[in-house]
């Protein structure tokens, strides 16, 4: 009897034990003549990131850890899938090596949502033109608006079609198709002025109302790209908003000022800091200013060290640095061209391409200053950052525009030396060197600006 006690207590002990929640989730996977040595598991913003092992007989397996519902890129070879895992998902995927997507198949726990997200991929494929700007901008307001509801409708349908998704997947699927529609709706004004040609064109008064109801942080939407696409860009609108009052501002800095007081939720606000200042930082007028606005808005570590590496980059960069250099660029009047043979003059350096809009939108203020400051001690280089395949292009566009100055093709597009030294991650950007190779200004004002005849007459130019 007493042994009965006992062991009735034993159990009813155990049973007031507080069950241990599940965080993680299993993803395994078989290959058909599978090729491959490994598989990378991703977070869309790539801040986490692992290498999976494929096995001889072409199976794959990991645990990942996660107490929260969260997508991921599953990338195999050049094929990108993205699929979606929640706690104790235990989710297998099988597909061929020579038809990835094409073949690709899920079964165990959560096979539903990540077949639901297969068939909304084909789906987008389907409605792909309602996401070019060619085509949206051409369209009136009103057809615009009338088509886009027409891609939300379709989006619901497919997803009011599917079965036995989880409560949670379905809360964050509707709010995606939402944020989707929205973050069209918000590209309709650019898309059309640029298509018309009419920089006035205004879209409605009510238009942007529905921004209103989706301006609601919430946290189990934060590995959503679409929601963070829509809070991108709001504060990217807030920002262009104050620049057209007041042009002189650091847009940049401004940016980041937005997130920094207009976001609450700390996850999101990291996530927006960091997606902006991996580029943005870059391009600031005063990076040392930006970076530590944004060491004391941000919280993550792992971000944080990023940020670090290019902060540390731009310092030697900085002004009255010794520049890096280029060395034997091709000349498209004949032979080489190194930055050394320059040495003696200020170097104004073009860093641009042939594809690039507002590179070519700066060709004819470039040729005006060029023109100005012939008889001056200054030197203006163009260096194409273009592919080897568009190298006639380039010498085609040269001739056709009658560009002046020196023409350079870089040795090795957006992978040549000078490039990356000088942490260029957009085009058109401008360099401004003095005549004992030292550098005057990494990021200077573009040949359109005011700004650069004032930094000119600094230096007596």
């Amino acid at each position: 009897m007493k042994k009965l006690i006992l062991l009735g207590l034993i159990l009813s002990i155990l049973a007031c034990q507080p069950t241990k929640p599940i965080d993680y989730s299993i993803l395994t996977g078989t290959i058909e003549n599978n090729t491959a040595k490994t598989i990378t598991i991703s977070s869309p913003d790539y801040k986490y990131s692992k290498t999976v092992d494929i096995s001889e007989t072409g199976f794959f397996s990991d645990t990942i850890k996660s107490n929260t519902p969260s997508f991921y890129i599953f990338t195999y070879a050049t094929n990108r899938i993205n699929i979606y895992l929640e706690p104790a998902f235990n989710l297998n995927l099988n597909f061929k090596a020579s038809e990835p997507i094409k073949s690709l198949s899920f079964t165990g726990a959560g096979a539903s949502e990540n077949t639901y997200l297969l068939d909304k991929k084909n789906l987008i494929t389907l409605l792909k033109k309602y996401n070019d700007y060619k085509y949206t901008g051409s369209l009136t307001e009103e057809d615009f608006l009338q088509k886009m509801d027409s891609v939300k409708q379709s989006k619901f349908a497919l997803l009011n079609k599917a079965t036995d998704l989880s409560t949670n997947f379905k809360s964050i699927e509707i709010k995606d198709i939402d944020y989707s529609w929205a973050n069209r709706l918000n590209d309709f004004q650019s898309e059309k002025r640029y298509i018309s040609k009419d920089k006035t064109f205004k879209v409605s008064d009510n238009y942007y109302n529905y921004k209103k109801d989706l301006l609601k942080e919430n946290a189990s939407l934060n590995s959503a790209s679409s929601y963070i696409s829509f809070y991108a860009n709001y504060t990217s609108n807030l920002t262009s908003d104050a620049y057209k009052k007041d042009s002189l501002i650091d847009y940049s800095l401004t940016n980041l000022y937005f997130i920094a007081d207009s976001i609450k939720n700390q996850d999101l606000k990291n996530t927006l800091l960091y997606r902006d200042a991996q580029y943005a930082i870059t391009y600031a007028d005063d990076f040392e200013t930006y970076y530590q606005a944004y060491s004391k808005a941000s919280t993550n570590s792992d971000n944080n060290l990023k940020i670090d590496v290019v902060y540390t980059a731009l310092k030697k960069v900085s002004k009255g640095q010794t520049s890096p250099l280029f060395v034997d660029y091709e000349n498209y009047k004949g032979g080489t061209t190194s930055l050394a043979d320059l040495k003696g003059k200020f170097v104004y350096i073009d860093v641009w391409a042939t594809w690039c809009g507002p590179c070519k939108i700066e060709i004819p203020f470039l040729k005006k200053i060029e023109k100005e400051y012939h008889a001056k001690n200054i030197a203006f280089v163009s260096v194409s950052v273009d592919t080897d395949k568009a190298h006639d292009t380039w010498k085609k566009m040269i001739k056709e525009e009658k560009l002046g100055g020196i023409q350079l093709f870089s040795d090795k597009n957006w992978n040549s030396k000078f490039v990356t030294d000088y942490m260029i991650k957009g085009i058109p950007r401008f360099i401004l060197i003095d005549p004992d190779g030292n550098i005057v200004s990494s990021n200077a004002p573009r040949p359109s600006s005011p700004d650069l005849k004032k930094l000119l007459s600094e230096y007596n130019l």
